[in-house]
């Protein structure tokens, strides 16, 4: 199994998302505390039954501690253990140097970015609006991210799901569409309808889009129909997410957490990687079945999609008694229905099987 290392790089920002999660305290990691991190990389996999590792440059905004990157990522990238390094970042802050280190050392480059609903969710630490300097700087970011890039909808996007897909594919000429939903407890029941109303609009243009030759993917519907092709042939994985399972977030504080967002709450910290010593009590919460698998949610074995579904965020699940929330159940059985219709509609177009057949083989 490979092990999710994220390096919470910096907690600082350049942005002030209204859904994110990190709060915007500027601390750096540091190269010293990075070069901890790699010597007891061994341990941490043997912990975890793990045989390998994929590094990832976190934050908060990554490239506000750029040198880091440039200091501590040869380390990674000569050991065999690491079969990948990427950054996850929102962009903004590339320049032309920045892009050629990216790509002369070939790291990977996730790409977040809202589109047209820049403006309302992803402004910048002074509340203004951020669309206009991301469409200036599209030069620059194509170059690292051409096609691919992630977007958080909200319950503030949802009625404009169909047009901000469009802004993408028309305006952007981008066809690898990451949508994904923000996984907290804010989803009122009218957000909800909303939702169900604006999908079966998405997912009737994603079918006409397909059938008239445009291969273009869009997040949750492609990972839906992973979850339901690898469920039906493997069974469903015995975790929600990577968080606490097969990943740990390594925050400037000193500790690895289960994620990210476990660490800027300071909550279950796992391992003191500067002083090797483990949290023995928070491991064992964390790995426990009864908080990490959905098979073992009581919600989750009444529901119809339990073969398929893997409930979403672990962290939010732990703060809500460890049962997965109403709200994220409701939206998840829309997009899995909708997906299945997708499929009863596409199943015998060969771009979209091959499309489906191409994600399940990168999953592996």
């Amino acid at each position: 199994m490979n092990f999710s290392v994220n390096l919470a790089t910096t907690t600082g920002c350049n942005l002030a998302c209204k859904y994110c999660y990190v709060h915007n305290n500027p601390i750096n990691l540091s190269v010293e505390q990075v070069k901890k991190i790699k010597e007891n990389l061994p341990k941490i996999l043997r912990k975890y039954n793990c045989d390998s590792y994929s590094m990832t440059y976190f934050g908060g905004e990554p490239l506000l501690n750029f040198d880091l990157i440039k200091n501590t990522y040869q380390m990674f990238k000569e050991d065999p253990l690491c079969l990948h390094i990427l950054i996850i970042s929102n962009g903004l802050l590339l320049d032309q140097e920045k892009v050629d280190f990216i790509k002369k050392e070939k790291i990977g480059f996730s790409w977040s970015f809202d589109g047209l609903w820049n403006d309302i969710n992803r402004v910048d630490v002074s509340g203004k609006g951020t669309l206009s300097r991301y469409l200036e700087k599209m030069d620059i970011i194509r170059q690292v991210s051409p096609h691919n890039c992630k977007v958080m909808i909200s319950p503030t996007s949802v009625d404009t799901l169909v047009e901000n897909y469009e802004f993408f594919k028309e305006k952007l000429n981008m066809y690898n569409i990451d949508y994904t939903l923000v996984r907290d407890n804010i989803w009122k029941e009218e957000d909800i309808e909303k939702f169900d109303k604006n999908i079966k609009r998405l997912s009737d243009l994603y079918v006409k889009d397909f059938s008239a030759g445009n291969n273009i993917s869009i997040g949750f519907f492609t990972l839906a129909l992973m979850d339901i092709f690898i469920g039906n042939k493997l069974g469903k994985r015995p975790f929600s997410c990577f968080a606490g399972n097969c990943g740990g977030g390594f925050m400037p504080d000193g500790w690895m957490y289960a994620c990210v967002r476990f660490g800027t709450n300071k909550k279950y910290p796992i391992y003191d990687y500067m002083n090797d010593k483990w949290n023995e009590e928070n491991f064992n919460f964390l790995i426990s079945p009864k908080v990490s698998n959905p098979i073992e949610y009581e919600k989750c074995k009444k529901c119809s999609i339990r073969q398929y579904c893997n409930a979403g965020c672990n962290y939010s699940h732990i703060e809500n008694n460890c049962e997965p929330l109403e709200c994220i159940c409701k939206l998840f059985k829309i997009i899995y229905r909708e997906s299945f219709n997708i499929f009863d509609r596409l199943k015998n177009n060969e771009n979209f099987i091959n499309m489906i057949s191409s994600s399940l083989n990168n999953v592996g």
